[in-house]
């Protein structure tokens, strides 16, 4: 179990308990589901069917992709690499599908094709917030509540 399949992890385990919402709720509200769901699938979390070289793989490719998508204007001759990022975490993204299955973890039942791409913005940020407040260095007590003050939490307010 690596810090980064944790990152993937935790974003989809998040995400998938978002998408049980069927009305709006408070942000405390949706942190205590978030808790009970972390703590409910812990086997989740120490699984190890999502390997080190693929979360690497996947969270530096979806890095890339954000950084592309986050261009005001993207020059000519930037069209095919944004192109080549698309279509690898497109398929990072199948891969990662594989994964969950396999292990028979319906992770990805909520989501739809459309939810993709908030989904990666949001592992895609976990992952930098969690580089940034060193978030694995924390006591492991101490980490699920800072999870309230996750960007996982705010975007999953987002519509």
């Amino acid at each position: 179990m690596t810090e980064k399949s944790l990152i993937i992890k935790k974003t989809l385990l998040i995400y998938s308990e978002y998408k049980k919402i069927e009305k709006e709720i408070y942000e405390d509200v949706f942190f205590e589901r978030v808790k009970k769901s972390l703590e409910k699938n812990s086997y989740i979390l120490s699984n190890d069917f999502i390997d080190e070289s693929f979360s690497k793989e996947f969270l530096e490719s979806i890095r890339t992709l954000c950084e592309f998508e986050s261009l005001t204007f993207m020059p000519d001759e930037s069209k095919d690499d944004y192109q080549t990022a698309k279509t690898k975490v497109d398929e990072l993204l199948k891969t990662l599908k594989e994964k969950c299955n396999k292990v028979d973890l319906a992770l990805f039942t909520n989501i739809k094709q459309n939810d993709l791409r908030k989904l990666i913005a949001m592992c895609d940020s976990f992952s930098e917030w969690c580089s940034e407040i060193e978030y694995f260095k924390l006591n492991k007590k101490n980490r699920i509540n800072y999870i309230s003050e996750s960007p996982l939490l705010s975007l999953c307010r987002i519509n």
